[in-house]
């Protein structure tokens, strides 16, 4: 069970308790506060990937990404909206792989590793800003730090 508020500082989170050895198996393919924090990011994205606009249905197509990664994330990060983008799969893999990210101005920036056959097939757009909130866009420093290959 969690409340939500809009300060978030304020919000009561989903209490992550450790698990037994034999119970790991259960929890393999969702994290504890996944669901949550999916919610609070399609919340946060207004329902639609953040770069191709495509709006998320049943079943979900789109991905709840952490712009700060769960592992470098402190409890609250983990779940927290704004620590997230609602994102195309092929998007998601990108940004995911440190081979796109956002810069200040909110546009695409490439890594120099990633193909230009891979730009051009997926049609990346790097001349469009793209709507980022506040939030997400202070998580972006560090993914603009630690996360995308320059």
């Amino acid at each position: 069970m969690y409340t939500r508020c809009s300060d978030f500082s304020r919000s009561i989170v989903p209490f992550q308790k450790l698990v037994k050895a034999e119970s790991l198996l259960s929890f393999s393919t969702q994290r504890i506060g996944q669901q949550y924090f999916r919610k609070n990011v399609i919340e946060e994205c207004f329902g639609k990937c953040v770069v191709t606009k495509v709006k998320e249905q049943e079943p979900s197509i789109l991905i709840a990404s952490h712009i700060k990664p769960w592992i470098d994330s402190s409890d609250i990060e983990k779940v927290h909206g704004g620590n997230g983008l609602l994102l195309a799969p092929h998007i998601d893999k990108l940004f995911d792989s440190g081979l796109i990210t956002f810069d200040d101005s909110r546009k695409i920036v490439i890594s120099r590793i990633l193909s230009i056959g891979v730009k051009k097939s997926w049609n990346i757009d790097v001349d469009s800003a793209f709507s980022l909130t506040k939030a997400q866009q202070n998580f972006m420093i560090f993914h603009q730090d630690n996360v995308f290959k320059h």
